[in-house]
């Protein structure tokens, strides 16, 4: 990476700023400046020091999304977790999971049981293109004597057999989080950290800037926040710019440009 230097912050302007380098916000950093795309990144702490620090280290699937019906989210997660699994194979590998099914609307055979089955049809891509030793197995049923044998401190009480799923386990974060900030780096984006922002200075009705410590950031066309805290700016602000869409985090991506009117 490229020595820290905050001057390059004050030449010229920024099509892109991010506020927050945690995981979210340097891969958002890396796909906005690899699509061409002039970009910042600024951090008030250390890169990957806040949530990304202190999470789960899963990359998950999306299971959790059919159970509100969210089959959008559930296939965008799937295709997220075997990009991941292609872009840093090495620092993944498979985890299974297991919980209890009991005769319950919710954690029962049957609606597990079907949420498997969409799971398989939504994930029949899930390993395509993938080293074997990451390939996923697909989600399964177990009885009550393999859940007790491979569970033996689940609640016994009504346990009507176990339901087991694959997802992949993080072996470094912090590792794969420096890798997007290096990536980032090497597309061209600029990036800070022990560098805060505060609210959005606006030029007219255009946002043209955010001042922090120790310089003002100047940018052309928006800013995007990648933090799972509260919002640095406490001015809401909006404006008609052309951006590329990003879902927030901490589930992102980056589509087709097209005309967004309003940050926060």
């Amino acid at each position: 990476m490229r020595p820290r230097d905050l001057t390059r912050f004050t030449v010229g302007s920024y099509d892109v700023l991010v506020i927050g380098g945690g995981i979210a916000g340097l891969t958002i950093a890396y796909e906005a400046s690899s699509r061409g795309l002039r970009t910042a990144l600024v951090d008030a702490a250390d890169f990957g020091g806040a949530t990304s620090f202190n999470h789960q280290k899963t990359a998950h699937g999306g299971l959790r999304s059919l159970q509100t019906g969210r089959l959008d989210r559930a296939r965008s997660a799937i295709r997220e977790r075997r990009a991941l699994a292609r872009i840093a194979p090495w620092l993944l590998r498979p985890l299974p999971f297991l919980v209890g099914t009991y005769r319950s609307s919710l954690r029962g055979r049957l609606p597990l049981r079907a949420a498997f089955a969409i799971d398989r049809t939504l994930g029949r891509r899930r390993n395509l293109g993938l080293e074997p030793e990451l390939h996923l197995p697909l989600p399964r049923l177990l009885s009550k004597a393999a859940t007790l044998r491979l569970f033996p401190g689940i609640k016994p009480d009504g346990l009507t057999g176990g339901a087991q799923w694959y997802d992949y386990q993080m072996v470094e974060g912090d590792r794969l989080t420096l890798a997007f900030a290096a990536a980032a780096d090497r597309a061209g984006a600029d990036l800070a950290n022990h560098a805060e922002a505060f609210e959005a200075l606006r030029d007219g009705g255009r946002i043209s800037g955010m001042p922090g410590e120790p310089k003002t950031v100047q940018w052309a066309i928006g800013r995007m926040k990648a933090s799972a805290w509260k919002p640095v700016a406490s001015t809401s602000t909006s404006s008609a710019c052309s951006l590329p869409s990003m879902v927030r985090t901490p589930d992102f991506s980056i589509r087709s440009m097209r005309s967004v009117t309003s940050f926060a």
